[in-house]
């Protein structure tokens, strides 16, 4: 059973704030051993809040596929490998978790003994949009192997233009190269792409004897921009409802969230 979990992330300016409540609210459950790809800038900032971290200095530049900058993006997002390989090299094995989390529960550790990839599906309906971008999100893996992301990155270099994102070959990697794997249950990661898709998904979000669930499970954190102005417009009705639940929910470390939530992105 890890002890101390080594935690890798990727960090750009616009969403350092975001990655300070990441970090609280994971490690209000877990001591964490944390390697994060940043930009300079991003890395000496964090540097000085939390000197005991690995920062990687190698974002060369900020993008957004959101905003039609492909041709950047995909370089950028490969520096999540980057922390990845470098955790897992140092550690064991990784958690990659993006900068934009709000855990609201413990992790379930037992589901990573043995594993060599855990994978978090988007828990939406196959369609269209899973056949481009995947089943799986890529914003929360446990890993053991550079092997794998060895593999994953060929995949997205070489096999798929940069509209394909990341996702999709990270999908492919696990099931053409046979590995067998875990996948989070619906608690985990639960994202903002879930109210998207399905409209009575909000309504399954409620609260009881200090947790939080999601269709009568618990959740154990969430995928969103939480930072106003920062992400999409439609992700806001989703953190209002988290910051609700926290509220509603009577567990003490709900409290200190919400709290560090409102104060650090100034909500």
């Amino acid at each position: 059973m890890l002890t101390t979990i080594p935690v890798s992330s990727m960090v750009t300016r616009s969403r350092i704030r975001e990655f300070m409540v990441t970090r609280f609210s994971l490690e209000q459950y877990h001591s964490c051993s944390w390697t994060v790809s940043a930009d300079r800038e991003s890395a000496d900032f964090l540097k000085a809040l939390y000197p005991g971290d690995n920062y990687l200095p190698v974002i060369e530049r900020e993008a957004s596929h959101i905003k039609g900058e492909n041709e950047a993006f995909m370089p950028m997002i490969m520096n999540k490998l980057t922390a990845m390989r470098e955790s897992i090299n140092q550690h064991g094995g990784t958690l990659f978790i993006d900068s934009d989390h709000i855990f609201t529960a413990e992790l379930p550790l037992k589901l990573f003994s043995g594993a060599a990839v855990i994978a978090s599906d988007h828990h939406i309906p196959r369609s269209v949009t899973t056949e481009k971008y995947g089943i799986y999100n890529v914003g929360m893996i446990f890993c053991r192997f550079t092997s794998f992301i060895d593999d994953w990155e060929w995949r997205c270099l070489e096999r798929f233009d940069p509209d394909g994102l990341e996702q999709k070959p990270f999908e492919l990697a696990l099931i053409e190269g046979c590995l067998p794997y875990k996948v989070f249950s619906k608690g985990c990661n639960v994202g903002w792409w879930r109210h998207v898709h399905d409209k009575s998904f909000l309504d399954t979000l409620g609260f009881g004897d200090g947790k939080v669930y999601v269709a009568g499970e618990e959740v154990i954190n969430f995928h969103v921009h939480s930072e106003k102005g920062v992400g999409r417009d439609i992700e806001e009705p989703f953190v209002e409802l988290i910051l609700k639940l926290l509220e509603l929910s009577g567990k003490p470390q709900h409290a200190d969230l919400k709290h560090f939530i409102k104060t650090t992105l100034e909500r």
